[in-house]
């Protein structure tokens, strides 16, 4: 596979969740690569951002889950950081792709290794 790292996260567990969830048909993944395509992309950036304005919201809209490895399960100050860390790097690819106007955007895909 070609291609270049955009984001890196380590343990940001409810990220790893919403992708089996939303783009993996609710199958458990790893080392494989699972399409990432922009409009999932800003899907993403809204629910951050809701629960960024409504924490209370985090276990319903961005849960957390335990395996071996997966870092914390709470919903406390690190949680909301991973919340907004993963928004702000979404965002960025989103306003990478929109700066350059391109007729096919890039390809990407959320890669994990647990």
């Amino acid at each position: 596979m070609h291609g270049e790292e955009v984001a890196y996260f380590r343990k940001v567990n409810f990220l790893h969740k919403w992708v089996e969830d939303h783009l993996n048909e609710g199958r458990e993944t790893n080392c494989e690569p699972i399409p990432f395509h922009l409009e999932a992309m800003a899907g993403l950036i809204k629910t951050c951002n809701e629960v960024l304005h409504h924490p209370e919201r985090g276990p319903e809209l961005l849960p957390t889950m335990g395996r071996f490895f997966f870092g914390s399960e709470e919903y406390d100050e690190w949680y909301l950081k991973d919340v907004e860390a993963v928004r702000d790097a979404l965002w960025n690819i989103l306003d990478t792709e929109l700066a350059r106007h391109p007729a096919t955007p890039h390809q990407y895909v959320y890669i994990s290794s647990w």
